[in-house]
Formats: structure tokens, C-alpha cells, sequence
């Protein structure tokens, strides 16, 4: 529900990608940063978030 509000939705995204990395699913987790990363609206504030995501696709993809 987090991911449907404004402002919480890199919250919402990198803590269910995170959940499924803890449980093994390293594919489904970069599933759901890719899914994050692609909602993202292209606005200024947005950047940070973008570079955050992508951060966490880069260490998960090292590990598969």
C-alpha cells in the first residue's frame, strides 16, 4: 500500500525487494527494484531515489 503514496514508494519498494533477498529470492528482488526504478517519474526529486535503486540492483546482480 506504501508504494501507492507519494514520497513512500522507494520505501515501499527497496523494503519488499529486501524482504525477498533475505529469503533467497535474489531474482524477484531485482524484479521489484527494476519495477521501482520504473515508476519512477523522471522529476528532480526523483534522482536520488533512481541512484539509490540502481545501487541496490548493482549489488544483487553481483550476487545471482
Amino acid at each position: 500500500q506504501l508504494k501507492g503514496i507519494e514520497g513512500y514508494q522507494v520505501i515501499a519498494v527497496t523494503g519488499l525487494a529486501r524482504i525477498q533477498e533475505t529469503q533467497g529470492n535474489i531474482d524477484k528482488a531485482v524484479e521489484i527494484l527494476n519495477a521501482g526504478l520504473a515508476s519512477l517519474s523522471g522529476k528532480p526529486q526523483d534522482e536520488s531515489a533512481k541512484r539509490i535503486i540502481e545501487q541496490k540492483i548493482a549489488r544483487l546482480k553481483v550476487r545471482q
